[in-house]
């Protein structure tokens, strides 16, 4: 009977031991999990505060060959064929919005942090009016003022975004954010990071 009751001591003691090794693995393995989720969170915040990010600037010149008609907006008469050469300068830009950035785009590996990030958008086209130009069949040089372009040429807003994409603006904007943007996050968080676009 005594050996009995030991036995059923030293059982309940076991079984208590594992008990309270068991919860405090528990607690452990949610205290790193927690601590885990604080620091992709803090590292989401912190990315987040960049907001929209420019990566590149194109510089355009869009040259096209149209013909225009003699009206009040010309200083001057035309040639009898109203032919002419436009060369219309712009600037298209690229950008990353790193607002839209959601934790589960950010995974950590020791210590790597790898960020999906969304593919680059154009975010800003402006037609440059006072640089554009256009040529008459003489090969007279006139300013292309903004009234001009709007009423020859009304989405020339488009044309240059379309040109742009053409020549690998894009492209060029998602190396430019693997140049730019991880020593600037490397020198925020002091970890390596890696890059990777969704839509790639």
């Amino acid at each position: 009977m005594f050996k009995l009751i030991i036995k059923l001591v030293l059982l309940l003691s076991l079984i208590i031991i594992l008990i309270v090794v068991g919860i405090s693995s528990g607690v452990i393995n949610i205290s790193k999990i927690n601590n885990s989720n604080n620091s992709n969170q803090e590292i989401l915040t912190k990315i987040a505060e960049i907001g929209n990010f420019q990566l590149i600037k194109f510089n355009l010149n869009y040259t096209v060959e149209d013909t225009i008609k003699n009206d009040s907006l010309l200083s001057y008469k035309l040639p009898s064929n109203n032919r002419i050469l436009a060369v219309i300068k712009g600037e298209v830009d690229a950008c990353i919005n790193l607002k839209g950035i959601r934790e589960e785009d950010i995974k950590t590996d020791k210590d790597t942090i790898y960020l999906y990030l969304q593919e680059p958008v154009l975010c800003n086209t402006k037609v440059n009016y006072e640089q554009s130009k256009f040529y008459d069949t003489n090969l007279n040089s006139h300013s292309f003022d903004q009234k001009m372009i709007n009423k020859y040429f009304p989405n020339m807003g488009n044309i240059l975004k379309a040109e742009a994409i053409r020549m690998g603006l894009l492209d060029q904007a998602k190396e430019n954010a693997k140049k730019i943007l991880i020593p600037i996050l490397k020198e925020m968080f002091r970890k390596k990071f890696v890059l990777e676009f969704k839509g790639s």
